[in-house]
């Protein structure tokens, strides 16, 4: 589920009990998403633990809409990195 907030920019995102706000900023052809906040359930987490996720989304030539998201944890390293594409029929 997510949801917005388009005067500051803004959109949530959820996964289980965690929320990301991102901050939402890029060129014409895409998004940068920058974590602003996040949470587990109530309880916020440091921005030391959300500092190491990156997120990106573009549109090609063909019209799809690429993605790029890379989360990575202090000393731990990269957790997880996912790209792909979706094409709208």
């Amino acid at each position: 589920m997510s949801k917005g907030d388009a005067a500051h920019q803004t959109l949530e995102v959820r996964f289980g009990i965690f929320s990301f706000r991102m901050k939402i900023s890029g060129p014409p052809d895409g998004l940068d998403m920058e974590i602003v906040s996040a949470r587990a359930g109530r309880l916020p987490l440091s921005g030391i633990l959300t500092s190491g996720i990156a997120a990106t989304e573009r549109v090609d030539d063909l019209g799809r809409h690429l993605f790029d998201v890379a989360i990575s944890l202090p000393v731990i390293g990269r957790i997880v990195r996912y790209t792909g594409w979706l094409a709208l029929l």
